[in-house]
């Protein structure tokens, strides 16, 4: 055979030898079997190293087995995307990126008489030594490599990764890591390691942490913008003051004051930030929401007060406010969780209609907003209104329909109040004093100068300086004020008055109030009147207090009623006439016994069958209930006047 052929077979032999060490195409697609586990694959294992002369002894070196993730449900971070093959192979190295570096200290293995030296540590920090197969690798590189392969490179099959290095058998150490060191992906994964320990830390350094931190600054200011504007909402409406200003322009001196408080107390920083085009979150969309937010969370402390069993009675009253709108004022009353009777506003809603249905529909309707249970509303308070009491078609007809036990309450307070109005207003005398008070606050009170002189008056003489009030007919507590303000500074508004009958542009006006006031009948209907209003007063503040209940309240108004029938009498009589002759004789006005025997009035015998209607001559005489025939005391007479405003 010759030299030619010999070699063909060679090849063939050579060719025949590599396919059958290479695998098929049907191999790729056959089921792989499960690797082995790890204690299978690594063992305990003992190394005996040869120490040089000088030590006469070998050390035994024993590898851990690492931990593993053993739930195959275990992911890592989808920053860092590993071979699959990472850590099947080096299990005496780091696991993961939170773990540390593996960089023994120890006699290494010798390989033709060179081996790793531990120096590499302190220039290389990146570099880890695996002691079971006598390799380095980089630890960046391994755990921060996100598949980043640069040019002539396979995945896979990369030096320091994939695979460690023995720097030719340890001949070239320094130029291995040098180049290595040098190398583009290493330079990223290593700037993408530093950055990782930099946000562990919570360095200000890392990219992502200073956008982390810019995001959590901005977030910090938001917050502390919107809570100085959620106090100035507040502060406004703690006090009832009103938001919006009529022209809330740049150029606008008044703004309105929610605008006018944020300008006036912010800092420099809210201040710039009012000025932002964006982001200032003071636009009225935005007041309202605030007016909301506070009061839902108010109403929200209120209801939770309640104690566990969350029974409550409801409190409603209608009124228009300052635009004419009416408005339904809603109130609870229950026991807190310290058994403490509350009265808690929930918030007063628009009444397009104020018929009875739209009442009822709107009273459900926000016991269901506020998650109240209607079953637990055990009782309800309305004025006498024929729309809210009405028994067939009123308001609280029509809740109790649906909860029989709510029972209806006629408000004590407001009941006193249509007592005291009806009683005073159906009495021409007590009209007419009740007229001369109002004249008297109007006339001193309106004008400027007479206001000032009456407060000059009083400063001259070194005593409080008392304003006088108005009379307001749903406001029965000012009545009692007024009458006591008067009787308090009696002697100043007759000085007053007398400079004013001779002074002034109204003098007329202030000697009709002069002679009005200035005799002894006014004395004693004011000092009588205050000592009447005084007892329905105080009944009136405890009705209205919080915390009564309606024994209390019986038990009050029975007292009251007590009180006033006592008054009735001469005693009581006699107090008003002395405490009356003292002012009159303080003041130099003449005290006439208005209570001299007068001739009876008798009627005409024949006149006995008859019923007389009224009379040809100049006096004229009506047998009703105001006149007491058996006392022989005419009607003018301001004891049975009193006496009549206390029967009724």
């Amino acid at each position: 055979m010759g030299g030619a052929a010999k070699n063909r077979n060679a090849k063939k032999i050579k060719l025949q030898q590599v396919a059958q060490e290479a695998k098929t195409i049907t191999s790729f697609f056959n089921k792989q079997t499960k690797p082995e586990p790890l204690d299978k694959l690594i063992e305990e294992q003992e190394y005996s190293v040869d120490y040089p002369d000088d030590h006469d002894r070998s050390v035994s070196l024993n590898i851990e087995q690492p931990v593993l993730f053993t739930n195959e449900d275990d992911t890592m971070d989808n920053m860092v995307q590993l071979p699959t093959n990472a850590f099947q192979e080096n299990y005496d190295i780091s696991l993961s990126k939170n773990d540390e570096l593996v960089q023994p200290e120890m006699l290494f293995p010798a390989t033709n008489g060179r081996r790793f030296t531990s120096r590499h540590y302190k220039v290389y920090n990146w570099i880890e030594y695996s002691v079971s197969k006598d390799e380095i690798f980089c630890f960046p590189c391994r755990h921060f490599f996100a598949n980043i392969i640069a040019p002539g490179k396979t995945a896979g099959n990369l030096c320091f990764v994939n695979y460690g290095s023995k720097c030719k058998n340890w001949k070239e150490q320094t130029l291995s890591l040098n180049n290595h060191q040098r190398c583009k992906t290493h330079v990223i994964c290593v700037q993408r390691w530093n950055d990782y320990l930099l946000v562990q830390k919570k360095h200000s350094l890392s990219i992502a942490n200073q956008v982390n931190n810019i995001r959590q600054q901005n977030i910090i200011e938001n917050r502390e913008h919107l809570k100085f504007l959620l106090k100035a909402a507040l502060f406004l409406s703690k006090q009832g003051l009103a938001f919006r200003g009529h022209n809330e322009s740049d150029t606008s001196k008044n703004k309105g004051n929610f605008l006018e408080i944020l300008d006036m107390f912010a800092d420099d920083k809210i201040k710039l930030r009012l000025q932002a085009r964006y982001g200032h979150y003071t636009s009225p969309e935005y007041q309202n929401d605030f007016i909301s937010s506070i009061a839902q969370c108010t109403r929200q402390i209120i209801l939770n007060s309640m104690n566990k069993f969350g029974v409550y009675t409801i409190m409603v009253d209608e009124t228009k406010d300052l635009s004419k709108k009416e408005q339904m004022s809603f109130l609870i009353r229950f026991v807190d969780k310290e058994l403490n009777i509350c009265e808690r506003s929930i918030g007063c809603y628009h009444m397009e209609n104020s018929n009875a249905e739209s009442l009822a529909s709107e009273i459900i309707k926000v016991l269901s907003i506020n998650k109240l249970d209607i079953m637990n509303c055990i009782g309800q308070c309305y004025d006498g209104a024929s729309v809210m009491s009405g028994q067939y078609s009123g308001v609280q007809e029509r809740i109790r329909s649906k909860v029989p036990h709510a029972i209806y309450v006629h408000c004590y307070a407001h009941r006193l109040n249509l007592c005291l109005v009806q009683t005073l207003q159906n009495i021409p005398h007590l009209c007419n004093f009740f007229n001369t008070i109002q004249n008297l606050y109007k006339f001193l009170m309106n004008g400027q100068t007479r206001y000032e002189l009456f407060v000059r008056a009083q400063k001259d003489k070194q005593i409080p300086v008392i304003h006088l009030e108005r009379l307001v007919e749903t406001r029965w507590a000012y009545w009692y004020k007024s009458i006591q303000k008067v009787n308090m500074r009696f002697t100043e508004i007759l000085e007053i008055l007398s400079i004013l009958s001779h002074q002034g542009d109204q003098t007329a006006r202030a000697i009709g109030i002069l002679n009005e006031i200035s005799n002894i009948s006014f004395i004693k209907t004011s000092h009588a009147m205050e000592i009447l209003l005084q007892t329905i007063h105080c009944a009136s503040v405890e009705l209205q207090d919080a915390s009564i209940i309606q024994s209390s309240a019986v038990n009050l108004l029975q007292n009251t009623k007590q009180n006033i029938q006592k008054m009735r009498s001469d005693t009581f009589w006699d107090k008003i006439n002395n405490s009356a002759k003292l002012v009159a004789e303080k003041n130099e006005i003449v005290y006439e016994n208005s209570s001299r025997n007068r001739r009876p009035v008798r009627l005409n015998k024949n006149l006995q069958d008859y019923f007389v209607q009224s009379t040809i001559g100049q006096g004229t005489f009506e047998n009703n209930s105001n006149t007491s025939i058996e006392n022989n005391l005419p009607l003018t007479d301001l004891k049975i006047i009193f006496y009549t405003a206390i029967d009724r």
